[in-house]
């Protein structure tokens, strides 16, 4: 049986780079419900080896650190002077796995993003390169692919789950073709009519995943989250595959924007 480990990327809730105006967003909070989460419904997962990085100088409450380590999650903060030049949070996470998946012994990484909340085990393979999609109806607010591009009939890669085959380095090769997305204007032009930088970290799967330039076969997962900003639970295709609810806490949370409450119970009513 493969060895498997969790990994989460995480800043403080009052010093990290996606800051904004507005209602906070709680990283910290987010971090301990997601590893609460995983350890109550992880199923034979449950008590895998869980890690969560810091790779800024933005790091999270000693108050933090020790709920995680209540969780027996091992907290690394290894500062990278390279994050230094990120205008966003995001691109922490291929980064930050790249080096963990340098570090670790595991067979399989699996990441997830730490407002994804598991509700019960795994329904999919998970030892394999595989990466979430965006459904149909999110994918038309996504990124734009030229329509001559290889990347046109595919579903763009939604990165906040990925399982990853530790010797096939594939999150090393997400952050090396995001630096070369970075680096060269043309080529993203190449693939993409309409992409922001928030979204290179995501385009860089893409690219990955789906063109000329793979080096890793990354397997497409379809349906396994519903949430905040996604598809409604009752408008999704399939609810089989489903295990995560993926959602934002705020110190202002507003259950009349998003009732995660209710689409809890509703979830496990469909059970």
């Amino acid at each position: 049986m493969n060895s498997v480990a969790l990994v989460g990327v995480i800043e403080g809730n009052l010093n990290n780079i996606n800051m904004s105006s507005g209602a906070l967003r709680l990283l910290e909070q987010e971090a301990i419900k997601c590893f609460r989460c995983w350890r109550k419904n992880g199923g034979a997962l449950a008590n895998i080896d869980i890690y969560c990085v810091c790779i800024t100088k933005n790091t999270p409450s000693r108050y933090c650190v020790d709920m995680m380590n209540s969780y027996d999650v091992t907290y690394l903060h290894e500062y990278m002077p390279e994050s230094d030049r990120f205008k966003n949070g995001w691109w922490n996470k291929p980064l930050a796995c790249s080096f963990m998946e340098k570090n670790l012994h595991h067979d399989i990484i699996i990441h997830v993003d730490l407002d994804m909340y598991l509700l019960r085990e795994l329904q999919v393979d998970f030892n394999i390169n595989s990466c979430l999609v965006y459904d149909e109806r999110d994918t038309l607010h996504e990124r734009k692919s030229n329509p001559n591009s290889s990347l046109h009939n595919y579903r763009p890669f939604n990165t906040c789950y990925i399982t990853a085959k530790r010797k096939d380095q594939l999150f090393t090769e997400w952050y090396n073709c995001l630096k070369l997305l970075e680096q060269d204007t043309t080529l993203v032009q190449e693939y993409y009519s309409d992409v922001s930088y928030d979204k290179l970290e995501e385009a860089a799967m893409d690219v990955l995943g789906y063109t000329d330039n793979k080096h890793v076969n990354i397997i497409p997962v379809e349906d396994i989250m519903f949430g905040e900003t996604y598809t409604s639970l009752s408008d999704m295709s399939s609810h089989h595959n489903i295990s995560f609810h993926h959602h934002h806490i705020y110190n202002q949370n507003n259950l009349n924007k998003y009732n995660y409450i209710d689409n809890d119970i509703q979830f496990r009513h469909m059970l």
